[in-house]
Parts: C-alpha cells; structure tokens; sequence
C-alpha cells in the first residue's frame, strides 16, 4: 500500500508518543527512569515523551532534525514541559537531513563535531548534571563517548549510566563502545552501560573525537 499523507501522519504521532522500541526494551527504559531526575538525549521523539510522562525534572534533548522538533512542539505535553522550563529542546544544525536525523549532505561537515558535544556546555548553565543518558541519535559512539568523559571530569564515572539503543551484529561499528563502557543490563538491542573502570579520561577523548565524524 502507498504511504499517504495521512498514514505518514499517523506514523509521526507513534513516534512522539512512545519510542521506536521493542516492548522489552521500553520496559527497560522505563525501568531505569523511575530513578532519574534529570536526562540528557540524542534523538527526540517518543523517549522524549516518554521521560515527561515519567516526571523527570529537567530533560535535555539534542536532535538534527528543525522540521521534526516543530512537529513535536506541536505535542500540548512538550510545549508545557519548554514553557516550565523542565525540556530544553537543542538544534545542531548540520544542512539538510535524510530520514532519522542523517545530514544529507556534507556541506556542513566541519560541524559535525558539535552534535555530540551539544548538551554538555548547557548542563554547565543549568548548574546540575545528569542522572541518565539516552543515545538513540546519530553520532552515537561519539555521544556515548562525549557522555563518558563528561562524567569522568566530574569523578562520577562509577555513577554514570548512559543506554545506548540499536546495538545490533550488523552494526559492527558500535562494539567500539564496549572498549569504554561496561554494560549493566539489556533488552533487546538496548543496553545499559556504567563508564568501564582502568580507561583514562583522554583515551575516551580520543574515541571521541575519532568518531565525530561518523554519523551512524
């Protein structure tokens, strides 16, 4: 069946009201909300509504896509949490994108970099940090890595917890993150990850930078 206009619509509302996930794996996130106050997130969405539903009391989201956060500030529950100050909704403007957030071209490639790096300077602002990190952007080795290594300079590596969705066999480039993280739990392709003890802070560094550049 051709998509039409208004199942593509349809389509875009389940994306805001519940995260491309399998039901084990929501449960897991869900699982690992209830003890947290504060979440930063790489791809906005139905985890996005998800952690408001929850009652986080600050949430920050990064995503590529201007059209697809318009689209969610058209949600009556994302407008009140960005009107109270709970959600802070951050643009990285990367050119135009494919579907999920891809930069479509490269004609802004010397900015790719910033997406990863995005949330950290904001977090300063706010004067707190956060309790859990959701990857499930693009860009996700460097997110998770940038997530690290803003932990481990604050000396709360032990105490970081960083869920990092889609790693899957096919997706070979993401067994990377298991040279810095250590993982708690899983479901499915969903795994919850603690900063891996015996790595420094500048080699973290290093795989992040290595990998800002692969949007994947």
């Amino acid at each position: 069946m051709a998509e039409t206009d208004s199942t593509k619509a349809v389509a875009r509302d389940g994306r805001r009201r519940l995260p491309r996930m399998s039901r084990d794996e929501i449960a897991l996130l869900r699982d690992v909300v209830r003890v947290s106050r504060r979440v930063s997130e790489f791809g906005i969405g139905g985890s996005t509504a998800l952690f408001l539903r929850s009652g986080v009391e600050k949430l920050v989201s990064v995503e590529t896509d201007q059209a697809w956060i318009e689209l969610m500030r058209s949600d009556p529950d994302v407008l009140a949490a960005l009107e109270a100050g709970r959600l802070h909704l951050q643009h990285v403007d990367l050119g135009p994108v494919k579907p999920w957030g891809y930069p479509a071209t490269r004609e802004k490639f010397d900015q790719w970099c910033t997406y990863a790096r995005a949330p950290w300077p904001l977090w300063e602002s706010l004067q707190c940090d956060p309790d859990l990190v959701l990857v499930d952007g693009r860009f996700r080795v460097a997110c998770a890595a940038r997530a690290a290594e803003f932990f481990m300079r604050k000396s709360r590596g032990g105490g970081a917890r960083i869920l990092v969705h889609d790693i899957v066999a096919e997706r070979v480039g993401y067994q990377k993150l298991f040279n810095f993280l250590e993982p708690i739990q899983s479901a499915g392709s969903l795994f919850l990850f603690q900063c891996k003890s015996g790595i420094g802070v500048s080699e973290v560094a290093a795989i992040a930078e290595g990998e800002e550049a692969n949007p994947a």
